[in-house]
């Protein structure tokens, strides 16, 4: 799969990953908060032929360090004080078990000996992409492993219904290691040249729809429980209409909810996509 050329940043990360000792088919868990780090380590990851752990800031330290050991990881790209403070809870305990690069203190920069043996961000191949544990919707939340063909059939499908465009911006309002910010939103993003606006998701939902009047996003993907906050929030107060299209996912969505979300975004069509995140893996 290829989703762009590779900007000097990823390519830096990619450098510094493989200088530390990853192969081919290794794996780099990326916990970064929403930004362009997140994109940087992603793709950094994938074109030293890797496959990426996504693991949420959010979680609590010891079930990082779970994840971590189940998914045979050693090295950590991280972005955040989360993330940061994270790093150093799991390193007290165990120094020498994960190398951490951190994006702040300049781990992630190489001034030369780049690696530019190819210009593709990863490959179209049915090998592991990602391992993404699911929300726990259904249960305990589960690693499963995404290949990267069936993140590039899942996007072109996402991109073929929804039909972005270059004048498009997506608002991920929650956080992007959930399959549908990544393959839903960030990927089809840069894919068809749409913006991507990524702010701290942990936010009032007063300061959710401040944003929304403010930066003017066309698509907006969220779980129903934000939803229903936001409509909760919203009472007419505030500008909403430059959403065009906006659907649920996370968890099942009930008929009444959906109505209220109409109702809030009247201007945008409404659609309840919720799937399971192991779905996405053919």
């Amino acid at each position: 799969m290829v989703v762009g050329r590779s900007p000097s940043a990823s390519t830096a990360a990619r450098s510094v990953i493989k200088k530390v000792g990853v192969k081919s088919h290794d794996k780099v868990a990326v916990i970064c908060e929403n930004s362009a780090q997140f994109m940087i380590g992603i793709f950094g990851s994938l074109s030293a032929d890797a496959s990426v752990v996504l693991l949420d800031p959010q979680l609590p330290s010891s079930a990082v360090e779970e994840m971590l050991h189940g998914t045979d990881v050693h090295t950590v790209c991280t972005y955040g004080s989360r993330s940061s403070k994270m790093a150093e809870i799991i390193s007290s305990g165990q120094k020498d078990a994960f190398c951490f690069l951190h994006e702040e203190k300049g781990d992630w920069e190489q001034a030369d000996d780049f690696f530019q043996e190819s210009d593709e961000m990863c490959r179209n191949t049915n090998e592991t992409a990602f391992i993404m544990f699911s929300s726990g919707t259904s249960g305990k939340a589960n690693g499963v492993m995404l290949s990267h063909t069936g993140i590039l059939n899942n996007a072109n499908a996402i991109i073929e219904y929804m039909n972005p465009t270059v004048s498009d911006s997506f608002y991920i309002a929650k956080t992007m290691v959930h399959i549908s910010s990544l393959t839903g939103e960030l990927i089809v993003a840069l894919m068809c040249g749409s913006k991507v606006i990524a702010k701290n998701p942990v936010v009032s939902p007063q300061t959710t729809l401040r944003r929304i009047e403010l930066l003017k996003p066309t698509i907006l993907i969220a779980n129903p429980t934000l939803f229903n906050l936001l409509a909760d929030s919203d009472r007419g107060k505030y500008d909403l209409s430059s959403v065009r299209f906006l659907y649920t996912c996370g968890a099942p969505a009930g008929a009444e909810v959906l109505k209220r979300i109409a109702k809030a975004f009247r201007n945008a069509k409404v659609m309840n996509l919720y799937g399971l995140t192991g779905l996405g893996q053919e």
